[in-house]
């Protein structure tokens, strides 16, 4: 039976979710009304680390045919630099590339693992998350909120990813 080889994947790679579902949650530390760039700027980091984590580890994964999912799938907008988000300053047309580019990398990715011969699931595909729905546009963000919720549709994504990379265990 084919599969991924390795496991492991939510253990490495999923994020801690610091964002406040309801007001309620005093602990977290983003909320759709307030966020600190800090914070903003550490959640994204956060999503970049574990995605290209878990492009590296399908790479190095004994189970899986292709070898190149950080070729294809490596988040760069931020740059290696630090030069697009900074924790003191984030750029709202910059951060709307880094959002988009999340969205077209994850695509990517989940359309290799559809189509990589040594994954047995097919259906990586659905696990998709869409800025369309947020209302974010090249034009900037009118909404720090739809931000916000926004990302913790990509930390939920990646989650439901890592959980069925695991799950698809050779």
């Amino acid at each position: 039976m084919a599969g991924v080889a390795g496991t492991n994947y939510a253990a490495l790679w999923d994020i801690t979710d610091n964002i406040a579902d309801t007001a309620g949650e005093q602990n977290k530390a983003m909320y759709a009304d307030g966020v600190y760039q800090r914070d903003l700027y550490n959640m994204i980091k956060s999503i970049v680390e574990a995605f290209d984590g878990i492009t590296a580890k399908l790479d190095a994964d004994g189970g899986v045919t292709d070898e190149d999912y950080v070729t294809n799938c490596a988040l760069t907008a931020m740059g290696a630099s630090g030069n697009l988000i900074e924790p003191n300053g984030i750029d709202n047309v910059k951060l709307v590339t880094a959002l988009e580019e999340m969205e077209t990398k994850f695509e990517v990715l989940t359309a290799q693992l559809d189509a990589d011969g040594g994954v047995e699931d097919t259906d990586y595909g659905d696990l998709d998350f869409d800025m369309d729905t947020v209302n974010i546009t090249d034009e900037g963000i009118h909404d720090q909120g739809v931000v916000i919720n926004y990302l913790q549709e990509v930390v939920a994504a990646i989650a439901a990813l890592n959980a069925q990379l695991d799950a698809d265990e050779s």
